[in-house]
């Protein structure tokens, strides 16, 4: 039979274990996380500015 003793060192010994097993896991996916070119050229901000010229061209289209 288990006593409260024993349950007490399972638990603690449990608990170490996840704690080190998350930190290890969240440390991994610090060190090997690398953005590739693709990934890069993809965050790369957006132009804010319109082409007016080539709004122009569209609205001057006549519908077909």
């Amino acid at each position: 039979m288990i006593n409260q003793k024993d349950l007490l060192v399972i638990s603690i010994f449990t608990f170490i274990t996840v704690i080190f097993w998350v930190v290890s896991g969240v440390y991994h996916a610090i060190v090997t996380s690398q953005i590739t070119e693709v990934q890069e050229e993809l965050i790369t901000p957006l132009n804010p500015k319109l082409n007016a010229e080539a709004i122009e061209n569209i609205r001057s289209r006549s519908n077909l």
